[in-house]
Formats: structure tokens, C-alpha cells, sequence
């Protein structure tokens, strides 16, 4: 049996970077969706592009906000 470790899932709607730092900095996993608005100086494909490729097609990036990385 796997231990389940407690985390913070986030909406759309209350997601940020950082939020997701603040978490990180009390040792609270977080999951959520940040809206590309929220995410100063990160850029991602544009959906045109996105929708010209193979479903599943996904774009990770990491960053580092107060010393945590996301």
C-alpha cells in the first residue's frame, strides 16, 4: 500500500505562481491550473499552434519564485 501524502488542488480561478510558492515554502504540495495571464514572463505556445498538434500534447516549464521551484 502507498502512502497518500496530502496536497492542495487549486482551481483555475485561485491559482498563481505565487500561491504555488507560498505552499511549496510550508511544505504543502500544490496541483492546479495557472491561467496563462498569471504566469509573468513564461511563454507557451499559442493555442493555434497547440491545436496543429497530436492530442495529448503538452508544455512543462519550471521556474523558481522565493527559492521554491514550481
Amino acid at each position: 500500500m502507498v502512502p497518500s501524502i496530502p496536497y492542495c488542488n487549486l482551481t483555475a480561478v485561485f491559482s498563481s505562481l505565487d500561491l504555488f510558492a507560498a505552499l511549496a515554502s510550508k511544505g504543502i504540495p500544490a496541483l492546479g491550473t495557472v491561467q496563462q495571464s498569471r504566469l509573468r514572463g513564461c511563454s507557451f505556445s499559442t493555442d493555434t499552434n497547440m491545436k496543429k498538434k497530436r492530442r495529448g500534447t503538452f508544455e512543462e516549464k519550471k521556474n523558481v519564485v522565493d527559492s521554491e521551484e514550481l
